[in-house]
């Protein structure tokens, strides 16, 4: 796969906790509700909680908590909803292992209890979900494509490729005879066979998500009816539609992006020549940057139901930015330690080989990213969270947290921000009746807080309490899900 080819160029047994069942309500008591629907924060209230919804909201002097009830005092706390990561990887792993003893939990521990996993391999990912079904392991919510469509190349158990339109109409039909949950499109995919998986997908009532297809513009993904874009970043050419649409010399860099990937796939590349042409391209990106054209397409994406997920937190962490840029959180000692000695090996091989100049420009590639989300932002178009984990330093739960943060950074107010990972999924999926803010008769995912998010959006990492379907993960069983994450982690 060319993403991956370009990785790699670009680079040169303890079971986690299932959830207890129990028939006893819940009642948070003398809690500050952030419901996530823009409406200012509820002060001293109580949340009733039954099986695995929130059955009532209420002033705390005035709303009576059954006599049998589970009380958790959250006197000086927040309470949020449950965060969605909207793009992640569950099974790209070469261990099956890691997403049930390792990603799951991490992802549950941290708050987040429903993903929209973008690619995999469709056998694990049934057997996760039934794992979570079984209650075998932490039950966060999953939806998936199960592998992507994507353009010619060898087939695997994460992607289904397709070398024409017959082939991408039978694709999808396939996709949808198994039962995923929505189609996913990536990079490689030629115009003319694209619209043949939009349209058919389409005719079996599917959403499609993805990447803008190198061969195809955003302003065409736009208004096509595929529901999302995902990724900005100019590191990786699959990576950089949107920047590329807002080029006013758009189709001259695609043509150099295709025959760079071309030339990428070839028997022993000239790697050397390939990054010098590679880092051309990113600058050129970068100069040729048209605000008149790109707010055209901003308009264009605002006017339709089409939504953005720009994971900063990937083009932040996956090319280092100083020569100390060596990610040392606490949380590190969470990713399996074959996963992360690749990583760190990698990076350091980078390091050692950049200039000052390499840094400087690495940076002003991620400021251009970053100026972009604020730019899509203020025009009104729609944003949602995710992160691409587990990819370089894109650890499990924490990297949500992280993009909220970016998400800040680019322009956003903590609220606004935290709504890329709670109301908005909601919209996304149609679930706003069940999931997204805090109001009774919703799902009971809920997250709760030592400090103010609206105050900083750092502190939706300050986690007090994970509640999931209804189910306590409190602060020690909690810490025990990270312990035996880490625990497993150091074996593997």
């Amino acid at each position: 796969m060319v993403r991956i080819v370009w990785l790699v160029l670009f680079w040169a047994a303890l079971a986690p906790l299932a959830l207890g069942q129990t028939a006893r309500p819940l009642a948070i008591t003398h809690v500050t509700v952030i419901d996530a629907t823009g409406a200012a924060p509820r002060l001293d209230m109580t949340v009733i909680i039954v099986g695995e919804r929130i059955t009532a909201i209420g002033p705390a002097m005035k709303l009576k908590i059954p006599p049998n009830a589970e009380v958790i005092d959250a006197t000086g706390k927040f309470l949020i909803p449950g965060l969605h990561d909207m793009h992640v990887h569950l099974t790209m792993t070469p261990d099956p292992a890691v997403s049930r003893a390792v990603m799951a939990p991490l992802l549950v521990a941290y708050g987040v209890t429903s993903v929209r996993d973008m690619g995999g391999d469709w056998e694990r990912l049934q057997q996760l979900r039934a794992a979570i079904g079984a209650g075998t392991i932490v039950g966060l919510r999953i939806l998936t494509p199960g592998p992507f469509v994507d353009g010619p190349q060898p087939p695997g158990k994460a992607v289904l490729p397709v070398n024409d339109e017959a082939g991408a109409r039978q694709a999808v039909r396939k996709l949808k005879t198994d039962g995923v949950d929505f189609i996913k499109v990536q990079a490689q995919l030629a115009p003319a066979v694209w619209q043949a998986v939009v349209a058919e997908a389409k005719e079996q009532r599917l959403t499609v998500a993805g990447h803008v297809p190198e061969r195809v513009s955003a302003f065409a993904v736009a208004t096509s009816g595929q529901r999302s874009l995902e990724h900005i970043s100019p590191v990786l050419p699959g990576d950089a539609g949107l920047l590329l649409a807002c080029s006013n010399q758009e189709e001259e860099l695609r043509r150099t992006m295709l025959e760079l990937g071309q030339l990428a796939q070839q028997p022993n590349p000239d790697r050397q020549q390939l990054f010098q042409r590679q880092r051309a391209l990113q600058a050129q990106l970068i100069s040729t940057y048209d605000n008149a054209k790109c707010g055209r397409l901003l308009a264009l994406l605002a006017q339709r139901p089409i939504w953005v997920v720009p994971t900063q937190i990937f083009g932040r962490q996956f090319a280092p930015l100083h020569a100390n840029d060596l990610p040392r959180e606490a949380a590190w000692e969470q990713v399996p330690l074959s996963t992360r000695t690749r990583w760190e090996t990698r990076r350091k091989v980078v390091i050692q080989a950049s200039k000052p100049e390499d840094y400087a420009f690495r940076q002003a590639m991620f400021e251009q990213a970053r100026n972009l989300v604020g730019a899509l932002h203020r025009a009104g178009v729609k944003l949602l969270a995710g992160t691409d984990t587990l990819d370089g330093y894109v650890l499990p739960g924490l990297s949500l947290h992280q993009e909220l943060e970016w998400m800040v950074a680019a322009g956003l107010t903590p609220l606004e921000a935290l709504q890329t990972a709670t109301r908005n999924p909601a919209q996304f999926l149609g679930k706003s009746t069940a999931t997204g803010t805090i109001a009774r008769g919703k799902d009971a995912d809920l997250l709760l807080l030592e400090a103010d998010p609206l105050v900083a959006i750092r502190n939706t990492q300050r986690i007090h309490t994970v509640i999931l379907k209804g189910q306590v993960i409190s602060p020690q069983r909690r810490q025990q899900l990270l312990d035996n994450a880490a625990a497993w982690a150091s074996q593997h």
